[in-house]
Formats: structure tokens, sequence, C-alpha cells
């Protein structure tokens, strides 16, 4: 790689290191938050970090960058957030 594709991949990669931050984030303000506008906030952060992070990984790709997926963690997500969406 040269010197251009390896700053494109290192910022590909600051971006990756972002959005597991945005769901960590995410995941940590559910576990305390106490009314449901909190949560709907976490949930847009959530999608929002999801898609990006497709979005990186799939251009990754596209540099020959080959990473696992992040899986996910939809079994980890608070009780509380399940049951204001099924209701």
């Amino acid at each position: 790689m040269g010197k251009v594709e390896d700053l494109i991949c290192t910022n590909l990669e600051q971006i990756r290191r972002l959005c597991q931050q945005l769901l960590e984030l995410a995941d940590a303000g559910d576990r305390v938050r106490e009314d449901v506008g909190c949560g709907v906030v976490y949930g847009h952060v959530r999608d929002c970090a999801y898609k990006l992070l497709r979005l990186t990984e799939r251009e990754l790709g596209e540099h020959g960058v080959q990473e696992p997926r992040v899986t996910d963690r939809e079994a980890n997500r608070p009780i509380r957030e399940r049951e204001v969406e099924e209701s």
C-alpha cells in the first residue's frame, strides 16, 4: 500500500474504533437511564453506529483490509429497551 492508501485505512480504522465507543456508550447509558426519552437517544446512537460500522467495514474490504465483522449484540441489550420497543 502507498502512503495515501495507508492514510485512508488509518482513518477508517479510527472510525471503526469510534463506532465501538459509541456502541459502548449507548449500552452504558441504557443501563442507567430513567426514562424512555433517553432510551430513544441511546437507540439512535446505537443504530447510527451500526450503520456507520457496516459502511466502514465494507470500505475497508474494498481497500483489502480483512477484519472480523462486528457481531450484533442484540442479546446484550437491556431488558428495559426491549420492553419499550415491544409496547
